[in-house]
């Protein structure tokens, strides 16, 4: 029985041992950088055709490395806190910025559709008033519709760009006033 029980013990160990020398060979292994005539490479794990440059290259890999508590903060004290005025500071002056650059592209925006809407009604309302002769009040209100229906196109999008404008002058304000 006790030679049984030692057996054991020694093969087990034996075991470990070539475990312990078989798994970084298991990390390690080479591959075959093939060069072709025309110059081209291919990497292979088998032998390069015939005909073709082989360059054997050896690699090892190494294990990822293992999660520890090290990698986690040991003190929270050190982080930033939202609460901090300079960070605060930072913040504000940085969003202010980035509305301020808001306010002016908005303001392009408006004025762009200013200048497109009576680039556009210019033309129409010249054919309005050059309508005359026989049934002229009703060409021109057919005239008249099409105008009013761009003009409100206009209107609408020119409505919401103010709104926007004004919530943003409205955050601008609450900012300053934050921080003067």
């Amino acid at each position: 029985m006790k030679i049984t029980r030692l057996a054991s013990l020694w093969l087990t160990s034996l075991m470990v041992m070539t475990g312990a020398l078989v798994a970084p060979a298991a990390l390690a292994g080479q591959y075959n950088l093939c060069i072709d005539a025309s110059g081209r490479h291919s990497y292979t794990q088998d032998p390069c055709p015939t005909g073709q440059k082989s360059i054997v290259r050896q690699y090892e890999s190494t294990p990822p490395p293992k999660a520890d508590d090290s990698s986690k903060p040991a003190d929270t004290t050190n982080r930033i806190s939202t609460e901090n005025p300079q960070y605060q500071a930072v913040r504000d002056g940085n969003r202010q910025r980035e509305l301020e650059r808001r306010l002016l592209q908005l303001q392009r925006q408006l004025a762009d559709s200013e200048q497109k809407m009576a680039a556009e009604l210019q033309p129409m309302e010249a054919d309005r008033d050059a309508i005359a002769g026989n049934n002229k009040t009703n060409r021109r209100a057919v005239v008249e519709l099409s105008i009013a229906d761009t003009r409100s196109r206009y209107q609408k999008y020119q409505d919401y760009v103010r709104s926007q404008i004004d919530e943003v002058k409205k955050e601008l304000a609450a900012l300053k006033a934050r921080n003067p």
